[in-house]
């Protein structure tokens, strides 16, 4: 409860809260989230399954997206609030979980393309990202490539060299660009 307390606190009027997990999770900490307000809900089926031996295998994770009050819906969502285009997301994204490179594996890894639409969707330019779960340094990657600031938290130490690898990689690869 306290770890939620602290994303409400430190969460702009106009910020988001991205949640990924599997819905038994979530509905086991639904209620830490209810002074949120729910902007939307998103399947995100998995390629693969997972089979644990005290329920059905599971071949998706759930995706909350939540904002502190209805001010953190941007104008960028789906074309306009007045006028959706022909080319907006749907609830529902399929996707490939898991990273790996030379220096090691992380398995629950979400793909860059699916987080980048997530930072594009819910972040400007210049704007602070939190991923206090950091892992394999995905959010920090796409944050770097689309302009954002970023804090990561991770408490394994593999996965700290991982995503500190992965985004040197990418400085190196802008500065390259860039021509520094």
């Amino acid at each position: 409860m306290n770890t939620v307390n602290q994303y409400y606190r430190l969460l702009k009027e106009t910020g988001n809260l991205v949640i990924i997990n599997n819905p038994h999770n979530l509905f086991k900490t639904s209620h830490y989230f209810q002074k949120f307000h729910l902007r939307n809900g998103v399947a995100l089926i998995k390629k693969g399954t997972l089979r644990p031996a005290y329920h059905f295998g599971m071949h998706h994770n759930y995706c909350w997206i939540l904002s502190k009050t209805e001010k953190g819906i941007k104008e960028k969502w789906n074309g306009t609030k007045e006028n959706h285009d022909k080319d907006f997301y749907e609830d529902v994204f399929e996707y490939q979980n898991a990273y790996r490179d030379k220096n090691g594996f992380h398995p629950q890894a979400i793909p860059e393309w699916l987080v980048e639409i997530f930072v594009e969707l819910l972040s400007d330019e210049g704007d602070l990202i939190l991923d206090p779960f950091f892992g394999s340094g995905t959010t920090g990657v796409v944050a770097k490539k689309l302009d954002r600031n970023y804090i990561g938290i991770e408490i394994k130490k593999e996965y700290v060299d991982m995503a500190r690898n992965r985004i040197n990689r990418i400085n190196r690869t802008l500065d390259e660009y860039c021509g520094d």
